[in-house]
């Protein structure tokens, strides 16, 4: 019985977002981009290496790979 009430909520909330969706396009694709904009420093994080040498970090600053054999 739950299950049933939990599924029709759901329809009725997908199809209220496709309504609201469908009557100002723009707007939420743009309330979309701002809040994973806004996100996304969050998820991913700058890796900053702790143990390269100091040659290492020259080569990372210059934007070459330190781990590659091409030198």
């Amino acid at each position: 019985m739950i299950d049933g009430v939990l599924v029709v909520v759901a329809v009725i909330g997908l199809g209220a977002a496709a309504i609201l969706a469908a009557r100002a396009p723009r707007f939420w694709r743009k309330v979309v981009q701002d809040a994973l904009t806004a996100s996304l420093p969050k998820f991913i994080r700058p890796f900053r290496p702790k143990n390269f040498t100091k040659d290492e970090l020259n080569e990372v600053s210059k934007g070459l790979d330190p781990f590659s054999d091409e030198k």
